[in-house]
C-alpha cells in the first residue's frame, strides 16, 4: 500500500473516532447540567414543602386554640347565666323584702 493510501485510512477511521468521541462528551456535559438542574429543582421543591408544613403546624396550632377557646366562651356564657339567675333571684327577694 502506498502512503498516501494508509493517511486515507487513518483519517477515514480517526475522524469518526474523534467525533464519536467529541459526541460522548457534550453528552455528558448536557446530562451533568440537566443533573444539576433537576437536584436544584428538586431541593427547591422540598424546601418549599417544608415551608408549606411549617405553615400547616401553624395553622392547626391556631385551629386547636380557636376550639379550646369557644369551649371557654360556651362555659363562660353558661355561668353569666347563671350568675344573671342567681341577680334576678336576689333582686326579687330585695323587692319583696321592699313590698311587705
Amino acid at each position: 500500500m502506498t502512503a498516501g493510501l494508509w493517511v486515507t485510512l487513518i483519517i477515514g477511521i480517526t475522524t469518526p473516532v474523534c467525533t464519536l468521541l467529541g459526541v460522548i462528551v457534550a453528552n455528558n456535559k448536557a446530562g451533568k447540567k440537566q443533573d444539576k438542574k433537576l437536584d436544584d429543582h428538586n431541593n427547591l421543591i422540598a424546601y418549599r414543602i417544608e415551608q408549606l408544613e411549617k405553615k400547616q403546624d401553624v395553622h392547626n396550632g391556631v385551629i386547636e386554640r380557636v376550639y379550646v377557646g369557644e369551649g371557654s366562651i360556651a362555659e363562660l356564657q353558661n355561668s353569666v347565666k347563671n350568675l344573671t339567675k342567681k341577680v334576678d333571684a336576689i333582686e326579687n327577694r330585695i323587692n319583696s323584702l321592699h313590698t311587705n
